[in-house]
């Protein structure tokens, strides 16, 4: 009986640090877990750049917006033709805002300079801006123009309502982001939330052995 009773002991030693070990890997796996998310969703921005919010925007008088990507963010008439469009070489940037006269859409861009994470493409530079005034009628581009020389234009008036170019289907985006960071967490948080459930089942079991151990002491 001493015997048996040294050989329970012993197992049940063997046991617990068995289960204490298991609980720090799924602490360990859950932390991973929740990293990863976290940097899925701080970079969602830059990993969604292409497709979901690209879009285009009738903003009225004949005129679109036409996002193409972060950079390409363009002005063009109704029936596609590009009219204001960034390309590589170029001194001006996406397309930031706009508003309507009564004779010309005025538009505001940035800057260009080297992106921070890839020296090799362009991105908009915000401590500069360029302006251009398009004709409403004959959609003549004149620009791009330095802030000086749009001011003094006789088409600018001193106060202008600027108008940011948004997307139209605000949801499209979203759902987007919300499905990318779905499928990337099921692709490399399986293993990790099938060592969760294999912990609670475990950790079920051994809470109803203690009930029965208890119940017969």
């Amino acid at each position: 009986m001493m015997i048996c009773g040294t050989s329970l002991s012993w197992y049940r030693g063997k046991g617990d640090k068995w289960n204490e070990s298991f609980d720090l890997t799924v602490k360990h796996s859950m932390i991973r877990l929740l990293l990863t998310s976290l940097l899925l969703i701080v970079f969602a921005k830059d990993l969604s750049a292409s497709g979901w919010n690209d879009y285009s925007a009738d903003i009225g008088h004949g005129f679109n917006i036409y996002r193409m990507n972060s950079f390409q963010v363009c002005i063009g008439g109704s029936d596609s033709t590009l009219l204001i469009c960034p390309s590589e070489g170029d001194e001006f940037g996406p397309v930031v805002n706009y508003v309507f006269t009564e004779s010309h859409l005025l538009v505001e861009t940035l800057g260009v300079m080297p992106h921070p994470k890839n020296s090799r493409m362009q991105t908009g530079n915000p401590n500069q801006q360029y302006y251009f005034l398009i004709d409403k009628i004959t959609h003549e581009v004149v620009g791009p123009l330095g802030s000086d020389q749009f001011n003094s234009n006789a088409a600018v008036h001193r106060k202008l309502d600027w108008k940011n170019p948004s997307n139209p289907n605000i949801l499209r985006p979203l759902l987007g982001n919300l499905m990318f960071l779905s499928i990337t967490v099921l692709f490399f948080g399986w293993p990790l939330i099938l060592v969760l459930l294999i912990f609670l089942v475990i950790r079920h079991i051994r809470k109803r052995r203690r009930i029965i151990e208890a119940n017969n002491a």
